[in-house]
């Protein structure tokens, strides 16, 4: 698998805080009602001093945003990739993101936050697990 062209840079609250408050938002919506839940718990850990979050986008646009990662103290606490007509999907933008915010998935890696995509991601042969102290459940 080629990973798909990409350049990475450090997240910056001003430019970068509403597009991935949002995208965190959105997966942890539960789907039935599309009831989202608040913002605050990534901001919160986009302040502490031990998180560090990295931001994708197209080296030919800089504002055309492909995602994000966030890792904090160890553990993942989301990957996001742009689904874009489903062509940033698997081509290894999120390994890359992960990998780049300090959380290597060929490791076994506590996730602050669960989703279907960390269980797809976690069969798919990522070592991922829930952090049983941390645990939030995304529908």
């Amino acid at each position: 698998m080629s990973v798909l062209e990409h350049g990475l840079r450090p997240y910056d609250r001003a430019a970068d805080a509403r597009w991935v408050e949002e995208s965190f938002r959105h997966g942890l919506c539960t789907p039935r009602d599309h009831h989202c839940r608040s913002g605050r718990p990534i901001r919160a850990i986009l302040r502490r001093s031990d998180t560090t979050c990295v931001i994708a986008f197209n080296p030919l646009d800089p504002h055309a945003l492909y995602g994000w990662c966030a890792a904090s103290g160890g553990a993942l606490v989301w990957v996001y990739v742009r689904t874009l007509y489903k062509s940033l999907r698997r081509q290894g933008l999120g390994t890359a993101l992960m990998l780049a915010a300090g959380a290597d998935p060929s490791q076994p890696t506590p996730c602050l936050y669960w989703s279907p995509y960390a269980t797809l991601m976690a069969a798919r042969g990522y070592r991922l697990y829930p952090a049983p102290q941390n645990e939030r459940t995304a529908a």
